[in-house]
């Protein structure tokens, strides 16, 4: 597993591209692959349900910025973390990325304000962290939004018999450690768990790695 480092904070995760480590081929093989010309809409749009005339938006596990400027785009304001470096830099770089609070550092640790963002987004990062650390980020998501908050997760579901040779590649590259709750679909439970209600499946997508469901939850 690859660890991420920052002055005495050591967090576990497998990073976006996995135990490759090929950034640059990380947003072609996830538009060609995930199909997210639908599932990233969805997301948005869910947002949009909940608050019409806007608001903030907090997109944890960022990487280079494909759901935020979707959000951007989508007329929201948007913080974007992340704990990839690299990530952030060619995030960084792309056109309309000033219009973004780009932000360094651990979705288990946020620095930020108890309910300080009206909505918060997480894709495709929970697969890359242990139970431990799923739970500690859906924990701190929890503490951050406002109430009445929105919590969009996209990620990874129980295959169906067809796609689970397609998962079990899936686990190779990002552990099977990190990625057994998914299968097991445990993810909603976790997230009912973290202390948020009317969770739903709003969306089941099956794609080259496996079924990728959007789930949407309230802050109490």
């Amino acid at each position: 597993m690859s660890r991420v480092e920052e002055g005495v904070h050591t967090s576990p995760y497998v990073r976006a591209t996995g135990r490759v480590g090929l950034l640059s081929l990380y947003d072609p093989v996830i538009a060609l692959t995930t199909r997210e010309g639908r599932w990233r809409p969805l997301a948005v749009e869910l947002a949009r349900r909940s608050l019409p005339d806007g608001g903030t938006v907090l997109d944890l596990g960022a990487g280079t910025g494909r759901s935020t400027f979707a959000f951007r785009e989508g007329g929201f304001d948007v913080i974007a973390l992340d704990g990839d470096p690299e990530a952030l830099d060619i995030a960084r770089s792309r056109p309309g990325a000033e219009g973004v609070d780009w932000r360094e550092g651990f979705s288990t640790d946020l620095d930020l304000d108890d309910g300080s963002v009206d909505a918060v987004n997480i894709s495709l990062l929970l697969h890359h962290l242990d139970d431990d650390a799923k739970r500690r980020t859906l924990g701190e998501a929890g503490r951050v939004l406002r109430p009445g908050g929105v919590l969009i997760v996209s990620d990874w579901g129980v295959p169906t018999t067809f796609m689970k040779p397609f998962f079990r590649v899936l686990q190779l590259l990002d552990g099977r450690e990190n990625t057994a709750a998914h299968g097991r679909g445990e993810i909603p439970g976790m997230i009912a768990g973290a202390g948020f209600t009317s969770v739903t499946s709003e969306g089941r997508y099956p794609t080259a790695w496996g079924l990728l469901e959007v789930i949407r939850a309230t802050r109490p």
